[in-house]
């Protein structure tokens, strides 16, 4: 799937995790609004990645949808546009700090990461940080976070040392010379 299930499950899922956290649980429609948001932006962006890595995904990930011929690059486009779109209009919804998060940081990121900054081993292993990391901060930084600096170092620290930045950063640029190597 363009959208890749799993992803969406686990960010959906810090949504609601966060805000079970900070026992803000009953505010169910900033709650909804931000599971929307998230469910949205983290659909497009595998969508988007998917458009911008098609000739890379032809040979390293031959059973994404694009690589099989079940959606063509043009659609998988045109998706990921709908779903960034209606994740922005559904922002909007949310209280200002969350909404600066989401149309101003995450945004812009995920689309900068897929174009420019993926194939760059620091730069974009900080950036996927703060894009994973978003998924918590949208609820936590409405209800805790006074200052922008401690919400991206905590972000940073978080993501860039715990589980899952390393191993992301060895397989992309294992994908990426191994195609290079290739041709």
């Amino acid at each position: 799937m363009v959208m890749r299930p799993i992803n969406i499950m686990v960010s959906g899922s810090a949504s609601f995790m966060s805000a079970y956290i900070l026992d803000d649980f009953e505010n169910s429609l900033i709650k909804y609004y931000t599971l929307i948001v998230v469910v949205c932006y983290t659909g497009a962006a595998n969508a988007f990645n998917d458009y911008c890595d098609y000739e890379i995904d032809l040979i390293n990930q031959p059973q994404r949808p694009l690589s099989r011929g079940l959606l063509t690059i043009n659609e998988a486009f045109i998706f990921s546009i709908i779903l960034f779109f209606l994740g922005f209009l559904v922002s909007l919804f949310l209280p200002f700090k969350a909404i600066f998060l989401s149309i101003g940081v995450a945004l812009p990121l995920m689309i900068i990461y897929s174009l420019k900054l993926k194939g760059i081993p620091l730069i974009g292993n900080v950036v996927v940080s703060i894009i994973l990391g978003l998924s918590f901060a949208c609820i936590g930084f409405y209800f805790i976070f006074d200052n922008i600096f401690h919400l991206f170092l905590i972000l940073f620290l978080l993501r860039f040392f715990g589980q899952g930045a390393m191993t992301h950063a060895g397989s992309t640029s294992v994908a990426r010379y191994f195609l290079i190597d290739r041709c």
